[in-house]
């Protein structure tokens, strides 16, 4: 009788129409629907969520039910596996191997605090109206469980398309932050004789097929929206970028039309509440995602994801320090990374460093620049930090 409640209970999962597949496995890390780090366990091991079945009995109880359906990562035969919160750190199921990715854990971080809603700073900016108020919503809000990402997550990520001698293809990458505007690295803008940035691709899976579609496991087709190719209106590079640390490597595409938000197409969250704009997020894990577009290699036609660890400033230069002297960071730079095999050879050059907090996704970073070898162990990525240039973004901001 327990199995069989539990299986009526998730059995319309299938059925929702959001781009997602619910294939992580038991022991797998994952975000809860409420942003918080757990761990993929079954359900009759996760006090917490069995409290929510017991209420989802009672007659008029949907947000219950809402949330055990929103926490599903898989099954294992009928028992449903969930998103637990408080087994991330030596409380796995059964033994499970850990997932690849660690997951940031908040309550011992001090330098992460939440968003403040007080409209002081940046959020009083004469531009503050200019960004969206829905923003950072994304299908899938676990952010683990394997490289590639499902189709509508992070779908603020943009596609950069220019015009070549080999013709037109997408070199860098970017982020919707409203309606008009797509935020990027000024090395993407200020390129190459040869190519030239023409538009802008949104709401992108597989950067080579006519349709992006998978199968449920009900053999149920679902299919996302058609791309959106937007031509581009003007750009703005920041008026101090240059040389060879990449400082001030941060640009805005402002698009010719204004574009919709739909469930491929949502922009994310800039960082303007006090509290996110001092953070350091060291020691935060955040997400890299897109098609591996850099100006030495693409290397995957399918969104990508990966999940990587702020480094303090001053470790990221000292191992810098060695191999690479001619490189000098400063306080308007972030490192993320470091670890063999994973990098910004995940993302794009321009794309997004994202960070999710209390189920919203916040842009940190943009890609900048980092070793040859993509991936190297002790070389993290170099990201430019999106805090400062807040000002800088919010003033060249246009209706």
């Amino acid at each position: 009788m327990y199995t069989s409640k539990l299986v009526v209970l998730f059995a319309s999962v299938a059925a929702l129409t959001l781009a997602q597949r619910y294939d992580l496995g038991e022991g797998s890390e994952c975000f809860s629907p409420e942003g918080s780090p757990g761990v993929c366990t079954q359900l009759r091991q996760c006090p917490a969520l069995l409290a929510h079945l017991d209420r989802s009995r009672r007659p008029g109880n949907q947000n219950s039910i809402r949330l055990l359906q929103q926490s599903l990562c898989g099954f294992v035969g009928s028992n449903p596996v969930v998103c637990c919160v408080g087994r991330v750190s030596g409380n796995r199921p059964g033994g499970s191997a850990p997932g690849k990715l660690v997951v940031w854990t908040p309550s011992p971080n001090k330098n992460v605090q939440s968003p403040s809603p007080a409209k002081t700073g940046i959020l009083a900016h004469k531009n503050a109206n200019l960004l969206p108020v829905n923003c950072g919503d994304s299908f899938t809000i676990r952010i683990v469980g394997g490289r590639k990402a499902d189709m509508g997550e992070h779908p603020w990520l943009a596609a950069l398309e220019y015009e070549t001698r080999r013709g037109q293809q997408v070199l860098c990458g970017g982020s919707l932050i409203n309606e008009r505007y797509v935020l990027t690295a000024a090395h993407c803008i200020q390129v190459p004789a040869g190519n030239k940035l023409v538009s802008v691709r949104l709401g992108e899976h597989n950067l080579v097929t006519e349709k992006d579609c998978y199968k449920t496991a009900k053999g149920v087709e679902i299919c996302a929206d058609p791309p959106l190719s937007v031509p581009i209106e003007s750009v703005k590079v920041h008026e101090k970028y240059g040389g060879v640390d990449r400082h001030n490597d941060i640009g805005l595409i402002r698009l010719q039309r204004k574009v919709p938000a739909t469930g491929y197409v949502k922009p994310v969250c800039l960082p303007l509440s006090d509290n996110l704009f001092r953070s350091t997020f060291t020691g935060s894990t955040q997400v890299v995602a897109g098609w591996g577009r850099t100006e030495n290699s693409p290397s995957s036609d399918v969104k990508l994801k990966v999940g990587l660890s702020v480094m303090e400033n001053e470790r990221c230069a000292a191992l810098y320090r060695g191999p690479h002297p001619e490189v000098r960071l400063d306080s308007s730079q972030l490192c993320a990374g470091g670890e063999k095999g994973k990098d910004s050879c995940g993302g794009d050059s321009g794309g997004p460093l994202v960070f999710a907090r209390e189920n919203k996704w916040f842009v940190t970073g943009v890609v900048s620049y980092g070793p040859r070898n993509c991936g190297t162990q002790d070389l993290p990525g170099i990201y430019t930090r999106v805090t400062s240039f807040l000002p800088w973004i919010m003033d060249n901001l246009k209706p």
